[in-house]
């Protein structure tokens, strides 16, 4: 079932308080509520894995590995929460076009929820190849969601 943009708003509204959409007065204040919580919550995704790197031994080239992410997840969070206003444009938004920027934010929403399911499974693992195959994992996640966020800033500035 397809959502309407109200009930997105609604949906997105019930992990950010006070977020009105886009087409409301205050379209700058709902793009840096949301922006606040992304970052927030790829926040709780570089915590997870640093609490990781420093609890378990791991050497050389997957430790190598795991502080790349580390410092991806932090570049990323940095992107997202002091973004430029992107919402700075005096062209009006169409419902269509707030439609898609929904979409793009319950996408991300879902994207960085995602993220702690190979965390949870480089927790569990013993062996270093499936650390690494989740570390993949991980890191496919944190592209997806870094292209998904450029796409979304190209749409908002029209």
């Amino acid at each position: 079932m397809k959502l309407d943009p109200r009930h997105k708003t609604e949906r997105l509204g019930e992990h950010i308080p006070g977020f009105q959409g886009y087409r409301s007065v205050r379209r700058g204040q709902t793009d840096l509520l949301l922006r606040r919580y992304l970052a927030a919550e790829l926040e709780k995704v570089r915590d997870r894995l640093a609490d990781f790197i420093f609890g378990r031994e791991t050497g050389g080239e997957l430790h190598g590995k795991l502080a790349a992410t580390l410092k991806t997840l932090a570049f990323l969070k940095a992107e997202i929460s002091t973004g430029d206003d992107d919402t700075g444009s005096s062209a009006e938004l169409s419902p269509e076009g707030e439609e898609r920027i929904l979409d793009f934010d319950l996408v991300l929403l879902e994207k960085i929820a995602g993220l702690h399911t190979p965390l949870e499974e480089m927790e569990w693992a013993r062996a270093p190849a499936a650390i690494e195959r989740n570390l993949d994992l991980l890191d496919e996640g944190v592209a997806e969601i870094d292209e998904l966020y450029r796409q979304r800033r190209s749409l908002l500035r029209g």
